[in-house]
């Protein structure tokens, strides 16, 4: 009986610890679960890229132009607002900022890249009050295959200055 319970406890302790590395090794599993979306399917269908054609100053309360592509092979339908999300980051941890860019409440759908390679523009006006130094911040947007109604989300880090 105490070999079994031995076993048992180090099967117990093994399956914490992999379970545990796993998370450490993963920066986006905290965000996974935030956004209810696998951490492989992150940044896979949709992406946000920072683009030079944008001319983005990344000044704080300057407009910030990001190009969306659906890298998907079905049309991906976005609520109001692409559920866009401004993170900002404080030490270890993302707080939640403020947008100053609105979006209609009216949903969109936007094709595959192969069906329409310009993408669309998703813009963001983050302002950070008494910001003295720069500062990362993290733009997240997230939507839904048509078809398979499966999530995606997709974000990029930038960098606003004062």
């Amino acid at each position: 009986m105490k070999k079994i319970k031995n076993q048992i406890l180090f099967l117990f302790a093994l399956l914490l610890s992999t379970s545990c590395l796993g998370q450490a090794n993963d920066p986006n599993s905290e965000l996974s679960l935030q956004l209810g979306v696998e951490i492989q399917d992150i940044n896979k269908s949709i992406v946000l890229v920072d683009a030079p054609e944008m001319a983005n100053s990344h000044l704080n309360g300057d407009l910030l132009s990001f190009r969306l592509f659906n890298r998907s092979n079905e049309n991906i339908v976005f609520d109001g607002g692409f559920d866009l999300r401004l993170l900002i980051r404080n030490g270890d941890a993302w707080e939640v900022g403020q947008n100053n860019f609105g979006y209609s409440t009216n949903s969109f759908e936007l094709p595959p890249t192969s069906d329409y390679p310009v993408g669309f523009v998703v813009d963001v006006v983050p302002y950070i009050d008494g910001l003295k130094s720069p500062l990362k911040i993290r733009v997240i947007i997230n939507g839904q295959l048509i078809t398979s109604k499966v999530p995606v989300a997709a974000f990029i880090d930038v960098i606003i200055n004062p």
